[in-house]
């Protein structure tokens, strides 16, 4: 970010070398700050990058973009949900009924750009009457909008569904 400079800044207002605005006085002589076009130029363009990369679109018939952006971030706190962190790091939750065999694919509720760095299912306490039996793995390689599960419990009849909590965590 670009700090004023203009001939009448006011020097060192917040340290040195961290100059700011000043009213000017005309009792003292002390003229006002002259603004310019760089200084807003890269206020500007500082604010509406902060948006777009928060993925919005700029839109001039609102005046709340950044403080809405930074107030709250990307989110959807529902059951199955996902928070944005500063960084860009995304955390994601859900809850799904595993299959009785073979694995369960999970579609993230927003899919990751870059990478995803863990997935981790377990059985959702009171669920099951025996979850320490459960057999939980994950599949193979996990994709940005995806992943597969085995969560599992022996039974007579060769297998139980298990509700399943699951967190992930990437970017």
């Amino acid at each position: 970010m670009k700090r004023i400079d203009t001939p009448h800044a006011a020097q060192d207002l917040f340290g040195p070398g961290r100059h700011g605005f000043t009213d000017g006085s005309p009792i003292t002589g002390t003229p006002s700050t002259s603004l310019n076009a760089g200084w807003f130029n890269a206020a500007q363009e500082e604010i509406a990058q902060t948006i777009e990369a928060g993925g919005v679109a700029l839109d001039p018939t609102k005046f709340n973009q950044l403080a809405t952006l930074l107030r709250i971030g990307d989110w959807s706190h529902t059951g199955n949900g996902y928070h944005t962190l500063p960084g860009c790091l995304l955390i994601q939750w859900g809850t799904v009924l595993s299959n009785a065999v073979g694995y369960t694919t999970v579609e993230f509720p927003k899919p990751f750009t870059t990478a995803v760095f863990c997935v981790l299912p377990t059985p959702i306490d009171g669920s099951d009457p025996t979850p320490s039996q459960a057999v939980f793995a994950t599949d193979g390689p996990r994709t940005l909008v995806d992943f597969k599960f085995f969560a599992w419990r022996p039974s007579t009849d060769g297998g139980v569904a298990i509700n399943t909590n699951w967190f992930a965590l990437g970017i």
